[in-house]
């Protein structure tokens, strides 16, 4: 995704607060076949090679073992 915005109406430097709400599930499962099962999920928010935003989030298990995560993950933010 990629937009622009800008700041109009102030004058001198202007604080912007970024903030992000992400809803995401991880699940994993493995069978008594399985070795070991993992993921990750990971969100980056850059502005001019700045990263403001940033959320990395990995799972892993073993044989004959299951695991979810979920739900909102907020509270991520950033002034530039």
């Amino acid at each position: 995704m990629n937009t622009t915005f800008s700041v109009t109406g102030g004058s001198g430097p202007v604080d912007v607060t970024f903030s992000a709400l992400l809803n995401m599930t991880q699940f994993l499962f493995t069978d008594p076949g399985g070795v070991f099962a993992k993921n990750e999920t990971s969100y980056q928010l850059s502005i001019d090679g700045q990263t403001l935003l940033f959320m990395d989030l990995a799972n892993q298990i073993g044989c004959l073992a299951a695991t979810q995560i979920g739900g909102d993950l907020s509270g991520c933010q950033s002034t530039f």
